[in-house]
């Protein structure tokens, strides 16, 4: 089982659309921190002769997403929402379009939790 978490400061829909810098795009890692995201999550061939696994994730945990409130335990709101639908939607196309991954990858989402001001998991 391949567990990934990631723990970007504050992640949100515009930090999702940030664009990498040329150095990193020209390298194929990602044209903005989705796609780059992605590439690691998802074991995309740039990874290849790295320590890191080229399955795709079984488990991905997000840490720091942007969210309204501040009760902890809370439901996710604001940015957090359409964040996740995105790096969920991310997830199946990839999973969809690539020949070896079809028909075994098929991603869900769990319920988003907060667990500090404005921060959720």
């Amino acid at each position: 089982m391949k567990i990934v978490s990631s723990n970007l400061k504050n992640i949100g829909q515009r930090k999702l659309a940030k664009q990498m810098n040329a150095i990193v795009a020209i390298a194929g890692y990602g044209n903005n921190v989705l796609d780059f995201m992605m590439n690691v999550v998802m074991g995309r061939n740039i990874w290849n002769g790295t320590n890191l696994s080229a399955a795709p994730a079984d488990l991905f945990l997000m840490v720091e997403l942007k969210s309204g409130g501040k009760n902890k335990g809370a439901a996710v709101s604001g940015t957090a929402v359409p964040c996740m639908a995105n790096l969920l939607n991310a997830m199946n196309f990839i999973a969809q379009n690539i020949p070896a991954l079809v028909g075994n990858y098929a991603y869900a989402q769990a319920p988003g939790m907060l667990t500090g001001r404005h921060e959720s998991v």
